[in-house]
């Protein structure tokens, strides 16, 4: 029985028609073209699948045997886990191609589902509006056409640099936004982009000095508001006052439930608090009152609009409540706006 000849450089000049296989490495081999020159080819089923795969690497010696052999180990850790190389190849070439849009494109898909964030959180409806205004405003004019494996450093810190000229908190949400996005890019949760370095990391370091922001009403303010307030309907009234006396978010009060309330404390759960923890607020003895009303107030379905007969026609300032959740509709007569 002959044994296989061993690849060795004076093997493949010696070699003068036909291939040569590489006894070391499976699917590596040389073959020599109609010309007299000498290629490296790769020749191998994918595990499972059975299908063939053919490729070249490049000419011998300009190619070594190590380099081949390098090559095509890569090939055999596809091809032994049932992975065509090609389309491996073939994704590499389109993420190498990809521009900072498309990126962002799979990166809000990413955010949508949870899939952005090691926290694997969906972000709220709001969050993700702010993220895309972000990019419209500052980020999509200048480096949306650009390819992203081509984005520098220094690209990301002229953007925050010139967005903080005029305007330094939009420059601090723009930065860390920035590195959300990179990051993302360059993480293993955003392997569809496949960054290998991450040209943000270093944003925070440009952080804009803020006024700190003033989250108080003056007494003049109050006063302002309880006389506005005074002139409600009963349930508006209620409602509007509950969010005061709370200082909660008017989307927390407006979905405020009875089993959220417990010995005096409201716990507003993670899925409706901004920071998404639960968070807790003692009520005094006449917020108590005021929820208690509230939610309580009507149990029996919404009256019908007297014009169209709906049960949520806003025309008609309809308000509608349950056993268990609060739903309030803030009327403003002299702008028609209704929050709730």
């Amino acid at each position: 029985m002959n044994s296989p000849r061993v690849l060795a450089p004076s093997a493949i000049e010696a070699l003068e028609k036909g291939k040569l296989r590489d006894p070391r490495t499976p699917g590596l081999l040389v073959e020599v073209l109609p010309s007299g020159k000498k290629v490296w080819k790769y020749e191998r089923r994918v595990a499972r699948a059975g299908k063939l795969v053919r490729l070249s690497f490049g000419l011998f010696p300009a190619h070594s045997i190590a380099e081949a052999r390098k090559w095509a180990a890569d090939l055999n850790r596809h091809v032994e886990r049932g992975e065509d190389p090609r389309d491996t190849y073939r994704k590499d070439q389109l993420r190498t191609r990809m521009t900072v849009a498309e990126a962002h494109e799979i990166y809000i898909r990413a955010v949508r589902e949870g899939r952005a964030t090691r926290a694997r959180r969906i972000n709220k409806p709001r969050t993700i509006a702010d993220k895309l205004e972000i990019y419209r405003r500052d980020i999509a004019a200048k480096l949306g056409k650009k390819l992203i494996h081509k984005v520098s450093e220094r690209d990301l810190i002229d953007l925050v640099l010139k967005k903080g000229a005029t305007a330094r908190v939009r420059a601090n949400r723009l930065a860390a936004e920035l590195k959300t996005f990179f990051g993302w890019a360059s993480s293993l949760r955003g392997l569809e982009v496949g960054l290998e370095q991450d040209p943000s990391s270093r944003l925070g370091d440009l952080y804009f000095p803020e006024n700190p922001r003033k989250r108080k009403l003056s007494l003049q303010e109050i006063e302002w508001f309880l006389k506005d307030v005074a002139e409600e309907p009963r349930d508006f009234r209620r409602g509007m006052l509950l969010c005061l006396l709370t200082a909660a978010r008017i989307s927390e009060v407006v979905h405020a439930r009875r089993d959220e309330i417990c010995d005096g404390v409201w716990t507003i759960p993670a899925s409706r608090s901004k920071n998404s923890s639960p968070h807790r607020i003692a009520l005094g003895h006449l917020v108590q009152i005021g929820f208690a009303l509230a939610i309580s107030f009507t149990i029996s379905p919404a009256r019908r609009c007297s014009e169209c007969g709906s049960r949520k026609c806003r025309s008609d300032g309809l308000r509608t409540y349950s056993d268990s959740s609060l739903t309030i509709r803030y009327w403003r007569l002299s702008s028609g706006m209704i929050w709730h």
